[in-house]
């Protein structure tokens, strides 16, 4: 068994040995292929270089051999034309000639016309901007103050209109210019009044809703005049209010305060013109201007003749007018009508 086995490791080793042998053989005579081909290539490349260098050393030869032949040419034909004066021997030139389309050809290149070679744009500036002109500056040589009526609505025939005043300005350069200065409320124009007690009417009842408590305050400060003097309060007749506000109404809206009525009439016949019946005693107190119940009553009683009328004690009711109208001279109107 030991002998077989000795066999079979060298039989083993052998055919490694072969096969590195092999192998090697075969790198070596393959590096000695590209060995040879690289060397032939390289052989090939150095003789074409030196064939390119032959041939261009020949023609640098032949052209500087030309050139001696032509200078050699010059120099002849130079000591012939010599010769030639000498002999007083004109030389005939010589000339080419072209046939007469290719003549033609020539003459039309000569008469074209070189078009110019386009040339680089100007560079962009921006536009320069001119000054604006200046004006000399106007002055005020003239003004004028002038007043203006603005109509606003009309009213039983009483107009309304609105007062502006201006003031025109005249300048150097001949302009004019009209500037308001101020407004005011409106003022009344009165010349075409035409109320009566009913036309009034609505208007009245209205008011004498809305005034119902400034009435009670007014009746409260006459009774307490009253009292000081013993006389008997008054009552708040309606009637007699409905009247008395209408009377303030005829006032206000004529912008006048009188006791005699628009128609000229006395105050004391609207109530006819109402219906009513007059009383047995009757008097009429009238004021302007006065914004509050407590204003209006004391200025009755700083009155003689309208605290006597107050504190009579004939009188046993009264009827109390107020009215505010913007654009009358007093703005508010009161009126106060006493009976028994």
């Amino acid at each position: 068994m030991k002998k077989q086995l000795g066999k079979y490791i060298a039989i083993v080793l052998v055919l490694i040995l072969c096969t590195f042998g092999i192998t090697f053989l075969f790198c070596k005579s393959h590096l000695l292929k590209n060995t040879k081909e690289k060397e032939s290539i390289n052989n090939k490349t150095s003789e074409s270089i030196n064939k390119k260098f032959q041939d261009d050393k020949k023609d640098v030869s032949n052209e500087t051999e030309g050139s001696k032949e032509d200078d050699v040419q010059d120099e002849e034909k130079s000591e012939q034309k010599e010769d030639n004066t000498e002999n007083n021997t004109p030389v005939q030139e010589k000339v080419e000639t072209t046939s007469p389309e290719v003549n033609q050809e020539i003459q039309e290149s000569n008469t074209q016309t070189v078009e110019p070679q386009n040339e680089m744009p100007p560079a962009y500036e921006e536009p320069k901007e001119e000054p604006a002109p200046t004006t000399p500056k106007k002055t005020v040589v003239k003004e004028e103050n002038t007043t203006e009526y603005e109509f606003l609505y009309e009213k039983y025939g009483t107009k309304f209109n609105k007062k502006i005043n201006y003031v025109i300005k005249t300048y150097s350069d001949g302009t004019t210019e009209k500037l308001e200065v101020s407004s005011v409320r409106p003022i009344i124009d009165a010349s075409g009044f035409n109320g009566t007690a009913s036309s009034m009417l609505a208007e009245a009842k209205t008011l004498v809703a809305e005034n119902m408590g400034v009435y009670n305050d007014v009746l409260s400060y006459v009774n307490t005049y009253r009292a000081e003097v013993g006389a008997a309060p008054l009552t708040l007749d309606p009637d007699l209010t409905l009247a008395a506000t209408i009377r303030a109404m005829e006032m206000a809206y004529t912008d006048n305060m009188s006791h005699t009525r628009p128609n000229g009439t006395s105050c004391f016949t609207i109530f006819e013109e109402l219906g009513l019946q007059r009383p047995n005693n009757y008097g009429e107190n009238a004021a302007a201007g006065y914004l509050t119940a407590q204003a209006a009553a004391e200025g009755w009683r700083t009155s003689p003749g309208h605290y006597s009328n107050m504190i009579d004690s004939s009188y046993t009711k009264i009827g109390i007018g107020m009215i505010k109208l913007s654009g009358s001279s007093f703005y508010a109107y009161w009126d106060q009508l006493l009976g028994s």
